[in-house]
């Protein structure tokens, strides 16, 4: 009985936000004032950078991924990606494949905002990842404390935490997985500054599109954080600028609606593989 109640609420749901979607001045308004209030990932407006954005977040509201209320939240990764720490994203799957693909056991991979360890744990889960792989995960400071604890307890000790990119010099691979919107710098710039650049980059779960780049502001859930949207040609242009070769790209099916934005619409978040490996030399675990 309960379960056929559930599946009839979801099917009615489901019909509401049709219904909604086919009158676009409705389901822009509902956006707009409802839903961006109360649905966590909502989004609303159109700014040319971070600090206009911030300065849009409504009266009293907490501003920024980076609270001090993470640090005696229960569950870090729950509160800011959704899910457990070992729970695997099936979204992740084409970065967990060309993971596979190019990490050998003396690799470094550094995790540019890795949560507590969310790819760390499901990879080395679901693939036997060696003992001997070196993991280094760079996060918000309140986040990285979360995760030192995490794998303290674990008794883990192939992974650490950094609050500095910069950190990332002399690593072979780069993973980020749903992270870029949250940075204003461009992947490429914080790239440059390193003195020693990552062979490869897996980049998954961005928010790209074919316009013009902007920034919106999205709720988080427990504060409101700038969000970049980007420009696919734009991005891929400058990993090439710096080197790198596109071996790979694909795009998952959800959809970021900017309320009376129709143009800015985000259509299927972006992934990448890049290298500066002029032929790869695929190892297996």
């Amino acid at each position: 009985m309960v379960a056929n109640t559930l599946a009839y609420c979801q099917r009615l749901g489901t019909g509401i936000s049709q219904l909604l979607r086919s009158l676009p001045l409705v389901w822009d308004a509902y956006l707009y004032f409802w839903r961006f209030y109360r649905g966590v990932a909502s989004c609303r407006g159109a700014f040319p950078n971070f600090a206009s954005a911030k300065a849009m977040a409504p009266r009293g509201a907490l501003v920024g991924y980076n609270q001090p209320s993470l640090s005696t939240a229960t569950s870090v990764s729950v509160l800011t990606a959704r899910r457990g720490p070992e729970q695997f994203d099936p979204l992740d799957y084409p970065v967990f494949f060309w993971l596979r693909q190019v990490t050998g056991h003396a690799s470094r991979v550094f995790n540019l905002g890795g949560n507590v360890g969310t790819e760390y744990y499901a990879y080395r889960n679901k693939a036997g990842m060696p003992e001997e792989v070196q993991w280094c995960i760079c996060e918000i400071p309140e986040v990285a404390r979360a995760g030192e604890i995490l794998a303290s307890q674990k008794g883990v000790r192939n992974l650490t935490f950094t609050t500095r990119f910069d950190d990332a010099s002399g690593y072979d691979i780069l993973l980020t997985c749903g992270t870029l919107q949250y940075i204003e710098e461009d992947l490429s710039q914080l790239l440059r500054r390193l003195g020693q650049r990552p062979k490869h980059v897996l980049v998954n779960r961005v928010a790209m599109y074919d316009g013009r780049p902007f920034v919106t502001l999205q709720n988080l859930g427990y504060a409101f954080t700038p969000y970049c949207v980007r420009n696919v040609e734009e991005f891929v242009s400058r990993m090439e600028a710096l080197g790198y070769r596109l071996v790979d790209a694909w795009r998952d099916s959800r959809i970021n609606d900017i309320p009376f934005r129709p143009a800015l619409t985000v259509r299927g978040y972006r992934g990448f593989y890049f290298t500066t490996e002029p032929h790869l030399r695929p190892e297996t675990w």
